[in-house]
């Protein structure tokens, strides 16, 4: 992260999502004792990855693989989601966590209010979605 950004730190999870069809599944699957919730690694790093699968992506808005991030560690890609796109996911789950999470983003300049309201008017498929997600994003910024 650039020397002055702001650094979020209401989160706890990092979500991985490995290829379905990756030959690499089932060593993803045995590191989740190592890395997730209830091992030693969240104990001393004070996060945890979390293994997701194809549902986490189904309403993200169109575009989003040309918005993120792209890096590679030798053999292995990383995609990681543009912010907005991170936002609108976050505000459209609507969890407490994602919430707290949206609301330590704007209070500390990670995300700007108007930027996350164009971004979530111009993706949203539907009205209902868009309300929805609108709402959130209100009840996140008056806290």
């Amino acid at each position: 992260m650039p020397q002055g950004s702001p650094l979020l730190r209401s989160t706890e999870d990092i979500d991985l999502y490995p290829p379905p069809d990756s030959s690499k599944t089932a060593l993803w699957a045995a590191k989740d004792v190592d890395l997730g919730v209830h091992s030693s690694f969240f104990a001393e790093h004070g996060f945890y990855v979390q293994r997701v699968g194809d549902w986490t992506l189904l309403t993200q808005p169109s575009g989003w693989r040309d918005r993120a991030l792209r890096f590679a560690i030798d053999d292995i890609t990383a995609i990681v989601l543009h912010p907005l796109d991170l936002a609108y996911n976050k505000l459209e789950a609507g969890r407490d966590k994602d919430l707290d999470f949206m609301s330590e983003g704007l209070a500390s300049g990670a995300y700007q209010l108007g930027e996350v309201e164009a971004f979530i008017l111009k993706h949203a498929p539907d009205d209902a979605t868009c309300e929805l997600i609108l709402k959130n994003l209100g009840a996140v910024a008056t806290l």
